[in-house]
């Protein structure tokens, strides 16, 4: 699932809880509209899902890949 929603990520992934929790999609979103971003999105996917693996990647802008682990 990618996301650039100019700040509302976090909201968009409250709204996706059970598609993650069922899923557990590769998620890529923008971490730059709000300086907590790169902190309170991978908390807010915690929190959803724990497991996730995140990292931050700069591409054009600043990305958030979180990929949940195979097992």
């Amino acid at each position: 699932i990618k996301m650039d929603t100019e700040g509302y990520e976090g909201k968009i992934m409250q709204g996706a809880a059970e598609t993650i929790r069922r899923y557990k999609p590769t998620l890529v979103m923008s971490a730059y509209h709000s300086k907590s971003d790169k902190e309170e999105l991978p908390r807010m996917l915690a929190r959803i899902q724990p497991g996730y693996c995140t990292k931050l990647e700069k591409r054009s802008e600043l990305d958030l890949v979180c990929r949940y682990p195979q097992r």
